[in-house]
């Protein structure tokens, strides 16, 4: 992965924590055996490919400003479902960092700390319509 580098191990999960730092220029795939740590805005340029597998946890150090971009050419394919989804949060966030049940994890006040998800384009966006989505 020419868009990536992979400097620790998460305690934890005994996941590979990746810290991005370059835009994704040809197509990659981040899998939900790693997170990824998102350390400045980074795009998905025109003619790359992100595919994201169902169970992946993407993450931004606070105050770092990570967030994720798809510029007009690129494209994002999130494969989680209801049972495995993708997560995108802060490293902040105790209760998805330390893989606790979102629905049982410690409430906290700061907000705001996962920049974005920002699609550019005129692209068609599909919809699963299907019950219980």
């Amino acid at each position: 992965m020419a868009a990536v580098l992979s400097l620790a191990t998460a305690a934890s999960t005994a996941q590979t924590t990746v810290l991005v730092t370059n835009d994704i220029s040809v197509s990659t795939v981040w899998t939900a055996n790693n997170i990824y740590n998102l350390q400045s805005q980074i795009y998905v340029l025109p003619g790359a490919s992100l595919t994201i597998e169902a169970g992946t946890l993407i993450a931004s150090t606070t105050n770092m400003g990570g967030s994720l971009a798809v510029a007009r050419g690129g494209q994002i394919y999130v494969q989680g479902t209801k049972e495995n989804p993708v997560i995108m949060t802060s490293t902040s966030d105790v209760a998805t960092w330390t893989a606790g049940d979102p629905k049982t994890g410690t409430w906290r006040e700061a907000a705001n700390e996962w920049g974005n998800l920002t699609i550019m384009g005129r692209g068609y966006i599909s919809e699963d319509a299907t019950a219980g989505n």
